[in-house]
C-alpha cells in the first residue's frame, strides 16, 4: 500500500488482493459447515450465520463447541477485513508525517482500551467479557496492524529511517525489556489457583490484566 498510493488504480489492486486471496477459501468453508448442517444435528450455531457471513466473528463469544472448532480461529479475519476497510483511504490519503502519528495515536488507543476492558469488565461479576472484548475487538487489536505499518514506514520515508538507524539500540534494548515483562507476568500466570479459577478480585489479577494488555 505504501509503495503504490499513488497509483490510480490503488484501490482496485489492494481490494482486489485480498478478495481473490480471501474470499473464495472463506466463504467455501462457511458453505461446507452449512452443508454438514443439514445431515448433522451437531453443526448448529449459536452465533447468527450473517456474523460469519460479515466478517464479525470476533465480536460474537456465542458458539457450541463444534461450531468453535469449526470457526474459531476466524475471529483474527474479521480483525484483518475491518482494519482493511480503513487502512486504504488513511494510507492514500495522509500524509508520512501525519501517517505515523495517526498510527501512534492507534497503538495508544488499543493498548488503554484493552486495559480498560480488563479492569472494569474482566472479572467474574461481568462473566468475563471484558477479557474476551480486549482479545477479539477490532478496536483492541487494531495496534497489531498499525504496528505493523508503522515498521514499514521507516524504509520507505528517508527521515525515519535514517532515525532508525542512528537509534538502533533503542530497539536492542526494547526487545529484551518487552519479553522480560511479558515472562514474569507468565509466571505470576501459571501460579496455583490463579484468575480463572477464582471468583473474586485480588493480586494476581493485575498481572493477567498486564498480559492481555500486551
Amino acid at each position: 500500500m505504501l509503495d503504490s498510493r499513488q497509483s490510480p488504480n490503488y484501490y482496485r489492486t489492494f481490494y482486489l488482493r485480498r478478495f481473490h486471496r480471501i474470499f473464495p477459501v472463506y466463504y467455501l468453508w462457511i458453505a461446507l459447515y452449512a452443508a454438514i448442517s443439514l445431515i448433522s444435528t451437531q453443526f448448529t450455531l449459536l452465533t447468527p450465520f450473517w456474523v460469519y457471513l460479515a466478517f464479525l466473528r470476533n465480536y460474537s463469544f456465542q458458539h457450541t463447541s463444534v461450531e468453535f472448532v469449526w470457526f474459531g480461529v476466524m475471529w483474527s479475519l474479521g480483525v484483518e477485513e475491518q482494519f482493511y476497510l480503513l487502512s486504504p483511504p488513511l494510507i492514500r490519503n495522509a500524509q508520512p508525517h501525519q501517517l505515523w502519528k495517526i498510527l501512534l495515536a492507534v497503538v495508544a488507543f488499543s493498548f488503554v482500551l484493552r486495559f480498560f476492558l480488563v479492569i472494569v469488565f474482566g472479572h467474574a461479576l461481568q462473566e468475563y467479557w471484558g477479557l474476551r472484548a480486549a482479545t477479539f475487538w477490532t478496536p483492541s487489536r487494531a495496534d497489531d496492524l498499525a504496528l505493523g505499518v508503522l515498521a514499514a514506514l521507516p524504509w520507505r520515508t528517508a527521515p525515519l529511517k535514517q532515525w532508525c538507524s542512528e537509534h538502533v539500540a533503542y530497539f536492542k534494548y526494547a526487545i529484551p525489556v518487552c519479553a522480560a515483562l511479558i515472562l514474569v507476568t507468565l509466571v505470576w500466570m501459571v501460579k496455583p489457583n490463579y484468575f480463572f479459577r477464582k471468583h473474586r478480585w485480588d493480586s494476581r489479577f493485575f498481572p493477567h490484566c498486564i498480559y492481555r494488555c500486551w
